[in-house]
């Protein structure tokens, strides 16, 4: 029951941006646009799409700054964070981005809980912008519906909301097991509340680093997805894409079927 449930909720956020991108270009525009696909503008494409995956992984390695150590530098940490990256992309939900944790405790025998502690920052982080600006995309998607098409579609977010939760919190315990050694969320709860307590009191300049790092990757790849578009001679306002890319990446968040990986 939770297989589907999952899926028509993943599956309800992808047929609204759809119909949002279908609305904002047309779908005539789009079918013409790939006849006559301008190649010269492909090299931009490659280029814009390795710079945003090379400057993806500042985001967890500017938090990492605090925890360097001579046995794992900024560097190294950069390079198993781009690798494990990579390998996300290729993997179900994301879960290669776990890889990371286990090279940490396996291969360079370093304690990871303070690395997922991290983790966890880097996620929310980047979760409240996707919020924030998909929020303004909905609204813009909802602002000419009828009131109770309005009213369903809160109710929808509030009975996904609750989903959420239950499932963030069974994955949680699993992932405090792993981590913590412990099933005791009581005493996991006290740890994490103190290394962030220390962590936000003496290190706000790099939240605040990591927070521009966070934009800057959602607008290199709405400056990527920009370049398809033009590409395709399909003129598309950037706040538009800027807000497409958010509500695609709020989908993301949601255990995914092979839809949203084709969509990014």
């Amino acid at each position: 029951m939770k297989i589907y449930l999952k899926k028509g909720i993943t599956a309800g956020i992808l047929l609204i941006i759809i119909s949002f991108l279908l609305y904002q270009v047309g779908f005539n525009k789009i079918v013409d646009a790939f006849s006559s696909v301008n190649y010269s503008s492909l090299i931009f494409i490659f280029f814009g799409t390795l710079i945003l995956t090379l400057v993806y992984p500042c985001t967890l390695t500017i938090l990492h700054y605090p925890l360097k150590t001579s046995k794992m530098p900024l560097s190294t940490f950069y390079k198993l964070r781009l690798l494990t990256q990579v390998i996300a992309t290729i993997t179900p939900n994301k879960i290669g981005e776990l890889y990371l944790f286990f090279l940490l405790k396996r291969k360079y025998k370093i304690n990871a809980v303070p690395t997922f502690y991290i983790f966890i920052l880097d996620k929310l982080a980047s979760f409240i912008h996707v919020l924030l600006f998909s929020s303004i995309g909905f609204f813009m998607i909802l602002k000419d519906i009828s009131a109770s098409t309005v009213s369903l579609f809160i109710f929808s977010l509030i009975i996904l909301g609750i989903f959420l939760g239950n499932y963030l919190l069974g994955k949680l315990k699993r992932l405090s097991k792993l981590f913590f050694m412990e099933n005791n969320l009581k005493n996991i709860f006290t740890k994490t509340v103190d290394f962030y307590r220390h962590f936000t009191k003496k290190n706000f300049h790099i939240i605040t680093y990591n927070i521009i790092a966070t934009f800057l990757v959602f607008g290199l790849t709405a400056l990527v997805m920009k370049l398809i578009f033009l590409s395709l001679n399909v003129d598309v306002a950037f706040a538009k894409i800027y807000l497409i890319i958010n509500m695609i990446s709020l989908a993301s968040f949601i255990p995914l079927n092979i839809l949203v990986i084709v969509i990014k």
